[in-house]
């Protein structure tokens, strides 16, 4: 075919012509091999139901001009991954469907962060020193997460927050509006605030999934076209977070937004085996918190600036939380220092892995910079939730030696929690605090039924340590929530511990799809981690390689 007629007159000889006259005009970079660049952008316009003749032909011509100084970009937010990236054995072209061809691996996974890690190279001090109001600055927050948000840098904050909002409930521009009885737009939502995922258990999950990818920003982690698995997540970025408050404010609505949205996430993504609340209701400990902080944004006005992200007092949300007797009842009159701490966080991240004491204080830096709290992995020592607290001046450069946090262990069947926080058996837990800034440690009894007390003070022999127990779930400890006696229903059912879990716990890092169901959006992919892996034919991890893109402390 390449010296076939028709196709060096229409095709050969004028592209040669124009890489000459790329050549003698000096245009580009010399040191840039590639002299030209081709993107064929929605690529399904060209696959007609099954057939994919048109989608081969272009495949076949692309190769045909391998040995020229060009690149060929096939992108497509609609097409089945079977047709662009089919497995070997399903290939139409036969020398790849006998392998003695071998298909080019398709990329995609853009990388997160891109502008974050840039400043950070250009000048790394600069970016340590950044005080506490600026993580919640347009500036700030869009150099974190996919490199979209940043090409709108130049725009008014309400535009981006408006972009990541169609985006987010898969709307188009002047027609989105969130509704929490819209089950694909609970799941967007809450993947990005509180580490909501599929259980992937059934074929109503996977659907969910897929059109999670397809409509509602979740990303592809990892693919294997050869055994039809892709893995997917929702990674945590401080504008979603921010546009996702603002989505769930009260403001201008008949019912507070947070009834319905808990409502359907019991009653239909947590009793029908779409999602997993954990065998110790660890969804429903991620959730008290945040309504706990959206309560603070309540009496919030405008509309200009990510204002749900702004920092606030410690004793602002501990008395969001909890009822007014809590500081009394747990002992902290003495703890006015860290009362007086700031926080920021706007949703949770989880992690997988265990978090070291070295690495404590540069994780916690790293938090307070993404406005973000962390869920434990299933048996982390110690605690299952960290929220970051900077006591330093907001308004100047951050000191690293003023980090903090608020530990909370929830209780489990599997956990007898401590009555003394003793140096030998605590140690490990608290050794990073050099400095010896104020800490608070929480334990939280949810499953206990009419107890006793309902605030307990723990002695802890470290002198910067503030430690207490909440007993039990009720009107005596916690405030009522955001849409009140309804709200506080549903949350109650979260609380619940599962006998065994719904589907098997992937703490929000990865979801398996079947392959032939998922049609992805290829425009932004990556995760914060750089997580790349090879999957074998059971689903499981035969290969691994994990390169972490740092935008915090080296330790």
């Amino acid at each position: 075919m390449k010296e076939h007629p028709l196709f060096v007159q229409r095709l050969l000889k004028p592209l040669d012509g124009l890489l000459e006259e790329l050549e003698v005009s000096g245009l580009g970079d010399p040191s840039i091999p590639i002299k030209l660049f081709f993107s064929f952008d929605e690529v399904s316009n060209i696959i007609d139901g099954k057939n994919r003749t048109m989608l081969n032909c272009l495949r076949k011509v692309i190769r045909f001009l391998s040995e020229k100084p060009i690149w060929a970009f096939v992108l497509s937010t609609k097409t089945p991954m079977g047709f662009t990236t089919p497995a070997a054995g399903a290939e139409a072209l036969l020398q790849l469907s006998e392998r003695k061809l071998e298909r080019v691996a398709p990329f995609y996974t853009f990388a997160f962060d891109l502008e974050a890690n840039r400043k950070f190279k250009v000048d790394r001090r600069k970016q340590l020193e950044k005080s506490l109001d600026t993580f919640s600055t347009r500036e700030h927050m869009i150099s974190f997460g996919r490199p979209l948000w940043n090409i709108y840098r130049t725009s008014p904050y309400s535009d981006i927050r408006e972009l990541a909002l169609i985006k987010l409930l898969g709307g188009v521009h002047g027609g989105v509006v969130y509704s929490p009885r819209d089950l694909n737009h609970v799941l967007a939502m809450l993947s990005v605030r509180v580490c909501l995922d599929p259980c992937l258990q059934t074929s109503r999950a996977i659907e969910m999934a897929s059109s999670a990818v397809d409509s509602h920003l979740r990303v592809i982690m990892q693919m294997n076209p050869d055994y039809r698995l892709v893995k997917t997540a929702s990674p945590p970025e401080p504008i979603l977070a921010e546009a996702a408050a603002f989505g769930l404010r009260a403001k201008h609505r008949e019912q507070n937004p947070w009834v319905s949205t808990l409502k359907v996430l019991f009653t239909e993504l947590l009793s029908g085996g779409l999602v997993d609340k954990g065998t110790a209701g660890e969804l429903g400990t991620r959730v008290l918190p945040i309504m706990a902080r959206d309560r603070l944004f309540d009496s919030v006005t405008g509309n200009d600036g990510p204002i749900y992200a702004n920092h606030f007092k410690v004793s602002e949300f501990l008395g969001s939380l909890f009822q007014p007797q809590y500081m009394a009842l747990l002992g902290l009159q003495s703890a006015h220092n860290f009362l007086a701490g700031r926080m920021n966080f706007t949703h949770f991240a989880c992690t997988d892995k265990h978090v070291r004491s070295t690495e404590m204080r540069g994780l916690l830096h790293t938090l307070l910079m993404t406005q973000a709290a962390l869920q434990s992995c299933h048996d982390q020592e110690f605690w299952d939730l960290l929220i970051p607290v900077y006591f330093g001046p907001p308004d100047k450069p951050f000191n690293l030696d003023q980090v903090s946090a608020l530990f909370i262990q929830v209780k489990n069947r599997k956990r007898t929690l401590s009555q003394k926080l003793t140096k030998e058996g605590w140690g490990r837990c608290f050794d990073w605090n050099e400095a010896k800034v104020p800490v608070l440690f929480l334990q939280l009894e949810l499953e206990v039924k009419n107890p006793k007390q309902h605030f307990k003070n723990i002695m802890s022999e470290f002198p910067e340590v503030h430690a207490g127990r909440v007993i039990g779930f009720s009107k005596e400890n916690y405030r009522d929530p955001q849409g009140g006696d309804d709200s506080r229903y549903w949350i109650q059912q979260l609380l619940q511990p599962s006998p065994t879990s719904l589907g098997v716990q992937q703490n929000n890092q990865d979801q398996v799809l079947r392959f032939n169901q998922l049609t992805p959006e290829t425009c932004f992919f990556g995760y914060r981690e750089g997580k790349k892996r090879e999957l074998g034919d059971d689903g499981g991890v035969v290969q691994e390689n994990i390169k972490k893109q740092k935008t915090g402390h080296e330790e």
